[in-house]
């Protein structure tokens, strides 16, 4: 591809005079540089791509593009920000693909799975060539495929399965966004058609320091989105809402349960078996559907995914018909084959909040005890372990803490840190699959056993080991050595 026209239009602060006229391809890793390959140096958490310089001349980089000068035998192009430059460019290169697609951005504490996973049944009852993007992959019509482990792919990737999707007749893309990708500029030329947001609660203060910066980072999708003409669907019932509506430039509506909203829910019935029947106000008239994913929270992803279908002029009934067809997302308290007269639960759970919403749902299951099986991750903000073992404190019989991708961290210290604020006395066992079978052994008929913070995660973090590992394997483990 001729370089000249992919670089048509960026503040380059400065270029060698031998630039190649085309480049066969690009990448911000080393290794994946071939011969005639663009190289992009990235200053990232815990390494420099400007220290792979000579490996990917090396592999054949026909040019560098660096945020220093450096002495090369290849050309150079240095800009101000090479992550933001790695987005321009890989939007050019790959021909601008969002503008092709409509995308819908879901941004928030929780609930972004849910709320892609709503919107994408809804557009595919709509009969809309529909994907969604996330923490559990690129899904197109029933199908999934894994993304690297980020919740929003890099922008190298990200620009790529975009152009994929729009090769493949792809219309509408639910998809999740991150504060991290936001902050790290891989959706900075990426064109959002519309954007959600879910909630901010107590999240990632590791890396953000503030929750006023944890704020700002989400808020960013919404000035992308005002600066692209796209409409903005904001929950009203988060404490953060009223923030967002005052400094976002584009156009908004809202939806909620307890505030003022514009769409509303009126009236809810819950379910003996979880989910819920709703009847809700809007713009676009009344609605009336059942949800079949359990509890209060999924209620509000269910109403931001409907807000978004209806501004993009869907109807009554094809929301209805989309909403009410979503009967699992995979991870999300999800149902696995249980000992007999056991109830066995899946949940990514993370947070204070999440695992507090999700404890509530549970606890208003019938039950005899609910066993919580869960862990904090390493390296990552230690102020919300406390408030974790709070929340499991209050509503679980039996908590048994284990690991959840520990890092480089002692997994005692972080569940000393959970316990610290406890009353309760929980079992600590490091290795997840003991835990889990720990549990699973102590379960008794009428119980609960409720696992969270990793979902359909197929890995732990060990030190600096990535190793195979699932919840879901434990629990079947457990259960094919009863019979």
């Amino acid at each position: 591809m001729k370089l000249a026209s992919l670089l048509a239009g960026y503040p380059l602060k400065f270029t060698t005079v031998n630039l190649p006229t085309k480049i066969h391809g690009f990448s911000a890793d080393s290794r994946k540089i071939k011969p005639g390959y663009l190289y992009i140096c990235i200053r990232g958490e815990n390494e420099d791509g400007h220290g792979f310089v000579q490996q990917a001349v090396e592999q054949g980089a026909s040019v560098i593009v660096s945020q220093k000068f450096l002495q090369l035998s290849v050309p150079i192009i240095l800009v101000e920000d090479t992550r933001h430059f790695l987005s321009f460019f890989a939007d050019s290169f790959f021909n601008h693909p969002s503008q092709k697609i409509q995308i819908t951005g879901i941004t928030g504490t929780n609930g972004k799975t849910t709320t892609a996973h709503y919107l994408h049944e809804i557009y595919q009852a709509a009969e809309q060539q529909s994907a969604l993007m996330g923490t559990c992959g690129v899904k197109t019509r029933q199908q999934y495929r894994q993304t690297q482990c980020l919740t929003t792919p890099g922008a190298e990737e990200l620009h790529n399965i975009l152009w994929q999707l729009q090769l493949s007749g792809v219309q509408q893309l639910a998809m999740e966004v991150s504060s991290h990708a936001l902050v790290q500029k891989r959706v900075e030329h990426c064109r959002f058609h519309a954007a959600i947001f879910t909630n901010l609660t107590r999240e990632h203060l590791d890396y953000h320091q503030t929750m006023d910066d944890y704020f700002a980072a989400k808020a960013h999708l919404f000035a992308l989105l005002a600066a692209r003409e796209g409409n903005a669907i904001i929950n009203a019932d988060d404490k953060w809402a009223i923030k967002l509506t005052k400094q976002i430039a584009a156009p908004f509506i809202t939806f909620g349960l307890e505030n003022k909203a514009d769409v509303r829910a009126e009236k809810i019935t819950s379910l003996t078996k979880g989910g819920s029947v709703l009847n809700v106000a809007s713009p676009w008239g009344k609605l009336s559907f059942t949800l079949y994913l359990p509890g209060l929270y999924n209620i509000y992803n269910a109403l931001g995914a409907a807000t978004a279908a209806l501004m993009d002029n869907l109807t009554l009934q094809e929301v209805t018909k989309g909403l009410e067809a979503l009967r699992v997302v995979p991870g999300r308290l999800e149902l696995l084959p249980s000992p007999p007269g056991v109830q066995v639960y899946v949940d990514y759970a993370h947070t204070p909040d999440g695992l507090e919403k999700v404890l509530q749902t549970v606890t208003a299951y019938p039950h005899h005890r609910i066993i919580l099986v869960f862990g904090c991750r390493g390296r990552r903000d230690r102020g919300k372990r406390p408030a974790m073992g709070v929340v499991a404190d209050h509503y679980a019989d039996i908590v048994v803490l284990t690991t959840d991708n520990p890092v480089e961290e002692d997994p005692e210290t972080i569940a000393q840190d959970i316990t610290s604020a406890m009353q309760k006395k929980p079992i600590f066992l490091a290795d997840r699959q003991e835990a889990i079978h720990y549990a699973l052994a102590a379960a008794s008929d009428g119980d609960i056993v409720l696992i969270t913070g990793k979902g359909r995660e197929d890995y732990q973090l060990v030190g600096a080991a990535t190793i195979p590992y699932s919840d879901l394997h434990a629990v079947e483990s457990f259960v094919n050595s009863m019979h």
